[in-house]
């Protein structure tokens, strides 16, 4: 049996496959293995993206990251995770509950994805394999199922588009509220919408029936980490993901 089925996977075939977490139980033999598999089954499947998220003590395991750049891995990004319970979260405040929200179930797909992907240009998270139309709402479907409609939201102040977010129940959880997508269109940037937008996607998991809330953003997105901090969110730890990425003949990525 693959050693990938005793970790814990997001994916979207072929488009891409994430390793978040390994197995508690895996040693260094075992990752080894786990690589094997992993690399198997990108080119039997033809998959365009791999990547895999190493908490630090496989970040600092010297062996690990040889095996990992012996398969073509190479570190995309460092992101940092924040936790807070939502049972005593009292609320988004009045000035958050100016913002509009709208889901698909009052929107167009259209509409949504045309936001979210503006909300990408220029982020301080790293750059991802795919953009929207390409992969990104496609995977987001399959990992949410039939939910989908609900949590993809999209804000607004008054008449003006000003982000989007996606707060759900972690698959596979009872109670573990995620954001699958969160952002703030550039031109509304700086100006404090991202605080309140958090404020009402955390309203929104508490009233799915999450108890915890769990975040992530890249080391070097700072000012989401203030969000985090602001709204009372504490750090918890960090993760480094290498990625895989196929190219063409010409070096171009394959999305």
């Amino acid at each position: 049996m693959s050693l990938l089925s005793q970790c814990k996977i997001v994916q979207s075939l072929p488009r891409y496959m994430v390793i978040e977490e390994l197995s508690k139980s895996f040693g260094i033999r075992e990752f080894y293995l786990l690589i094997d598999d992993l690399c198997e089954m990108r080119d039997k499947q033809n998959i365009a993206a791999v990547s895999i998220e190493l908490d630090d003590k496989w970040a600092n395991e010297k062996a690990a990251v040889v095996r990992l750049e012996e398969a073509g891995l190479t570190v995309q990004s460092v992101r940092k995770s924040f936790e807070r319970g939502l049972k005593a979260w009292k609320g988004a405040s009045e000035q958050a509950k100016k913002l509009g929200l709208k889901s698909l179930n009052n929107l167009s797909e259209h509409t949504f994805c045309s936001a979210w992907q503006k909300t990408m240009e220029g982020s301080l998270n790293a750059p991802g394999s795919f953009s929207v139309k390409d992969g990104l709402f496609e995977g987001l479907k399959e990992e949410l199922g039939e939910s989908y409609k609900d949590s993809c939201l999209t804000a607004f102040l008054g008449d003006d588009c000003i982000g989007v977010a996606v707060p759900h129940i972690e698959p596979g959880t009872r109670d573990e509220g995620r954001l699958f997508y969160f952002g703030i269109l550039p031109e509304f940037r700086s100006e404090g919408l991202g605080n309140l937008l958090h404020e009402r996607s955390l309203d929104t998991l508490k009233a799915l029936g999450a108890a915890t809330y769990i975040g992530t953003t890249d080391a070097a997105n700072e000012p989401m980490q203030r969000i985090f901090e602001k709204n009372g969110c504490r750090y918890t730890y960090e993760k480094t993901t290498y990625k895989w990425q196929r190219r063409d003949n010409n070096g171009s990525k394959i999305i």
